[in-house]
């Protein structure tokens, strides 16, 4: 999955492909998740007095880092970069470039687009560029989706390929599943840009944005196969990139903000600072079950150590923490902040620390709906 300058799909494709791999039945084959992405490089992602939208490129993430390193181009070209388009430069790719695979890009690729554009001479040195930073990591794209420029542009990548060294690989836009879903994908653009679909397309005043072509859809393995039987290396170069991506998991256990407890709480050898929590938090929950209660009784500490005990084994003092901390900023701040809702209205500790404004012992609540050591979650 290769979407235009974002990652938003990342996590459930990889999530999908997972529970899939993990019930395969005799006659089904593993599927490889890849992460990918299409970043539009120019020349100067801050330059915002000239529009500039650059070079569509695409980058693949060879595995974990790579991922974390693609994120952070992507976050770069929408919250900096973004002018007209999300950008990222070439000085900010080279920061971040550990654990990428480099593809030129389809005909506004900087290679293509510099061939039709601004001539050969040019385009060679970026292929020399993108050579000398990506080395076996950048490979020449080719295309063949019946379009006149890529017929002119075909024989002169092949020829770049050879001359340069760097391995071509076949590829295919696809933005819809199948042929017939043409379109419907053509209407739907229509829609988007609030265009009648008669209108012709092309540019400027009187045309409309719109495919070339129908040959964007999905193609199987077999039809890329008869489309680039004249190019095998090109159909060579996908298994090797596919066999440079280490598969890897996004999902993980809630990570929550660090919170920093007072100097006579800390402790020594506390490395995810858990025990300073825990006794902060001990510590606040009992002054607060003071103020909210008095004199506690034996019921009553054996309820907040009860409740103490298992924050601390499912790991959740932080937790306590953050959120009483936010609450009584709030109000604090004069902020309206509600009683308290759903299963958190049961824990004395939330009443005590000021999270909560329901008595639980007062209306006999209980704790084990919030929280228990038998189901870990938020």
């Amino acid at each position: 999955i290769t979407d235009k300058s974002n990652l938003m799909g990342a996590f459930h494709f990889i999530k999908l492909m997972k529970n899939y791999n993990d019930n395969l039945s005799d006659n089904e084959k593993y599927i490889k998740p890849i992460i990918g992405c299409e970043l539009n490089v120019c020349e100067d992602y801050k330059d915002k007095s000239r529009r500039d939208d650059g070079y569509q490129i695409v980058f693949i993430a060879k595995n974990k880092n790579g991922f974390r390193n693609l994120s952070k181009l992507s976050s770069i070209a929408h919250i900096e970069g973004f002018y007209y388009v999300p950008r990222i430069d070439k000085n900010i790719l080279l920061e971040y470039k550990e654990d990428l695979i480099v593809l030129s890009g389809g005909i506004k690729g900087e290679v293509s687009s510099k061939i039709l554009n601004l001539g050969e001479e040019m385009a060679e040195e970026s292929i020399k560029w993108w050579k000398d930073h990506f080395n076996e990591d950048f490979y020449l794209e080719i295309m063949k989706h019946d379009q006149e420029n890529e017929n002119y542009l075909n024989p002169i990548i092949v020829d770049y390929s050879n001359k340069h060294e760097v391995k071509l690989v076949a590829t295919n836009n696809t933005f819809y599943t199948s042929k017939d879903d043409a379109n419907a994908h053509d209407i739907l653009l229509c829609v988007r840009d609030g265009e009648k679909q008669s209108t012709p397309i092309g540019r400027g005043r009187g045309f409309r944005y719109g495919l070339p072509n129908h040959e964007y859809w999905y193609k199987s393995k077999n039809e890329m196969f008869e489309l680039f039987k004249d190019l095998p290396d090109s159909l060579e170069s996908i298994e090797e990139i596919i066999n440079k991506v280490e598969p890897f998991d996004l999902s993980r256990e809630v990570l929550l903000p660090e919170f920093k407890v007072p100097k006579e709480f800390i402790q020594e050898n506390d490395f995810d600072s858990k025990k300073g929590q825990n006794l902060y938090l001990r510590d606040l929950a009992y002054k607060g079950a003071e103020k909210r209660y008095g004199n506690l009784d034996k019921l009553l500490k054996e309820r907040l150590d009860f409740e103490l005990d298992v924050i601390q084994k499912t790991g959740y003092p932080g937790y306590f923490l953050i959120v009483q901390d936010f609450i009584n900023a709030a109000k604090e701040m004069g902020v309206s902040v509600g009683p308290g809702r759903g299963s958190a209205a049961g824990s004395v500790v939330a009443f005590s620390l000021g999270i909560t404004n329901i008595d639980p012992i007062k209306y006999n609540l209980l704790f084990d709906r919030f929280l228990n050591s038998e189901r870990v979650t938020m």
